[in-house]
């Protein structure tokens, strides 16, 4: 676990509160399955096999086969869910990714929410008249008492698996709220020693690359400094067109050894918890002008940054990708501004977890402009920019 560095500071910064903290959040809870850790509640075809302390992989003669959470109850009838996964992905293979509702009798299809590494062709079933897929995210139009969830494994050579270390599901009601309480200050500043960098140090993509930024920052603070292009192209969603999708995020962190899953919270304290335990989390915010002070963007539908802190008054120390220069290192964001433009427009949490086994990369200098990095099976990668603007693998 990285070390939790306490600084006591005066802050000399005046922030204005906003005239009415009239606040509120969706009901959300989130399950996480370690599947290093158990494999219940999972269920697992004939072509996998639990292998403890690790986690579920295809046996020796099996090139695909299915895992699933069923028979699972929601924590509360829910109209809204994303998932996660945490997946060891040699050449070759790869993982299809689905979510289904539940009520009785009555289940709505099986919708893919995503693919990735080789996996068959075909089409995908996004929608039908109970729900549809957004990007990530289940949309229901109705609540439903149990969300199911199942991952296919793939490989193009017997003998060769991915292996899913961990399985999650996000759920909310989004009709049902709840207010934002403030909470009392913590009397102490924790600032986690997470370095910065720049989206914009990138070419071509440095707009759209907030999430994968962030979390590049969180995984080069744990011993696993990649530049920051590695960690976009690994979290790229090439159906969607996008380097946003939040498995995605979580997924391109555990390709190196980290658990990281999304989630959502009710309240500010899920932030202190993580911080407490020396874990830089990223969130999920939008605004318009005005609504987050020290911000280096004035408005957004949607961005990441990384929270690195929190100070002794409540206020939120972030590592916010979208500044130009170091202003924007370490920057402190208003505690009941982030109840705003964080809590109550999703919650969005994804934290990168150091694992009790995880490969620790080489230190070496980040260069914005390195194409080449060495993954954890030693094999070199290349990237380059197309005359496109695509970044190419």
């Amino acid at each position: 676990m990285a070390r939790v560095v306490f600084v006591l500071v005066v802050l000399a910064v005046c922030f204005v509160s906003p005239a009415a903290f009239g606040y509120s959040s969706d009901k959300t809870s989130t399950s996480v399955w370690d599947l290093q850790l158990a494999q219940a509640p999972i269920t697992l075809d004939s072509n996998l096999m639990y292998v403890e302390g690790t986690g579920v992989r295809l046996k020796d003669s099996a090139t695909s086969g299915e895992a699933g959470v069923y028979g699972v109850d929601a924590p509360f009838p829910t109209n809204w869910a994303v998932g996660s996964w945490n997946l060891d992905m040699p050449p070759g293979t790869g993982i299809k990714v689905y979510i289904r509702a539940v009520n009785g009798g009555t289940t709505t299809a099986w919708y893919e929410i995503a693919r990735q590494g080789t996996t068959p062709g075909g089409g995908r079933v996004k929608s039908d008249s109970y729900g549809y897929i957004g990007d990530d995210t289940l949309f229901l139009y109705n609540t439903w008492p149990r969300i199911e969830y199942k991952i296919a494994l793939y490989s193009d050579t017997a003998g060769v698996t991915p292996t899913l270390r961990l399985v999650s599901m996000c759920y909310a009601d989004t009709n049902t709220h709840i207010a934002y309480i403030e909470l009392p200050n913590p009397g102490v500043t924790t600032s986690l020693a997470v370095p910065w960098r720049s989206q914009y140090w990138v070419p071509k993509i440095g707009g759209v690359i907030c999430g994968p930024t962030s979390m590049a920052l969180a995984m080069a603070y744990n011993g696993c400094n990649l530049p920051t292009e590695t960690v976009a192209a690994e979290a790229y969603d090439s159906y969607n067109s996008m380097y946003g999708n939040w498995p995605f995020l979580a997924q391109a962190a555990a390709r190196h050894g980290f658990k990281s899953y999304y989630c959502r919270a009710n309240g500010q304290q899920p932030i202190r918890d993580f911080i407490a335990q020396g874990v830089p989390v990223e969130i999920g915010m939008a605004y318009s002008a005005g609504e987050l002070t020290n911000s280096p963007i004035p408005s957004t539908g949607g961005h990441l940054v990384m929270c690195v802190g929190v100070t002794a008054d409540g206020h939120y120390i972030c590592n916010d990708p979208a500044g130009s220069d170091s202003r924007w290192d370490h920057v402190v964001y208003n505690k009941n501004e982030i109840a705003h433009v964080w809590l109550e427009r999703s919650g969005t949490m994804i934290p990168c977890i150091p694992n009790s086994v995880y490969w620790r990369f080489p230190y070496y200098s980040y260069q914005s402009t390195s194409p080449l990095c060495i993954k954890k099976n030693g094999i070199m990668n290349l990237f380059a920019n197309g005359h496109d603007g695509q970044l190419y693998h």
